[in-house]
């Protein structure tokens, strides 16, 4: 079982974004499919998600968008340049709650 906080949902929300940026104020299906899950999570109130109760398409965007701390070792994207090699760390020296 892989829980993962809203806070880190919404990390991968804004590396998609930066990555795929709507367009026209449309938003790409990976960025739909994760707005939808977070909009989910408000709407119960929930704090946490565990990834395993999740329908196989959104469990395949969370695994594409989290990275390691969704059991894979990084995301797939065309320009990786744009992410780090841990997608959760934002500052190189210090540990996200998965590298820790």
């Amino acid at each position: 079982m892989t829980i993962i906080t809203i806070a880190r949902l919404e990390k991968a929300i804004n590396d998609c974004r930066r990555v795929h940026p709507p367009v026209d104020y449309v938003l790409g299906p990976d960025l739909r499919k994760l707005a939808t899950i977070w909009g989910e999570m408000i709407a119960r109130k929930q704090k946490e998600l565990d990834i395993g109760a999740q329908s196989f398409d959104h469990q395949e965007v969370l695994f594409k968008w989290l990275g390691a701390a969704a059991g894979h070792t990084d995301v797939r994207v065309d320009d990786s340049a744009t992410l780090q090699v841990c997608p959760i760390r934002q500052d190189p020296d210090d540990e996200c709650e998965v590298c820790q």
